[in-house]
């Protein structure tokens, strides 16, 4: 009987131990996630595409995608002034096992009225000039988003982003780097253009 009981009080004792194990694990896993976000963000806020390739797994050409901006679109610049104003709050952490998807409302830099202008004068451009030449209609276009940054300046909008991320040797990180990625650094160029070129399908 003395045994009995012995047993029962060690079997209650581990039944404790381990439900009481699994919400510490649970959090703990949280907070790696929560930290490799942290990272990823302080990244855009310093427009720093190495920094925020390295909590991906696979970057692709993310980090270099920056150097050549520069190099391209210098009229970015403006954008980047806005980049430290980015403001994010993890929405919602779903885990299960060695995967993880994150989803983050965040407040960044977009150039879409800028843009806009800037296309409406291009357009303008091509009708009036209908034998220019692709290199020098693309390079005007520069030129006009360029002054319309200046005219119009960079609005900030609310979006959320969804992370997917997996454990790999020991560490989280960001499956892989997407469109949302450039966006954040560049104001929404990237998503602006290509919805450009499906409108004009």
């Amino acid at each position: 009987m003395k045994h009995r009981k012995t047993w029962m009080l060690a079997i209650v004792m581990l039944l404790l131990v381990t439900v009481s194990a699994c919400p510490v694990q649970a959090a703990s896993k949280k907070g790696q996630i929560k930290k490799v976000i942290k990272t990823y963000m302080a990244g855009a806020r310093q427009t720093n595409a190495k920094k925020m390739s390295k909590c991906m797994i696979s970057p692709g050409n993310f980090k270099f995608t920056l150097n050549q901006a520069m190099q391209n679109l210098p009229y970015l610049r403006e954008v980047y002034k806005y980049n430290t104003k980015i403001i994010y709050k993890i929405n919602g952490i779903k885990t299960l096992g060695k995967k993880a998807r994150v989803t983050v409302v965040v407040k960044s830099p977009d150039i879409k009225k800028a843009t806009d202008h800037a296309a409406v004068e291009y357009m303008e451009l091509i009708i009036k000039n209908p034998g220019i030449s692709d290199e020098l209609a693309e390079k005007q276009f520069e030129n006009y988003l360029k002054n319309d940054i200046s005219k119009y300046g960079v609005q900030m909008y609310i979006h959320t982003m969804t992370f997917d991320m997996v454990k790999k040797g020991g560490k989280w990180k960001i499956k892989a780097s997407t469109d949302a990625d450039y966006d954040l650094l560049y104001g929404r160029y990237l998503s602006i253009m290509k919805e450009y070129e499906e409108a004009s399908k």
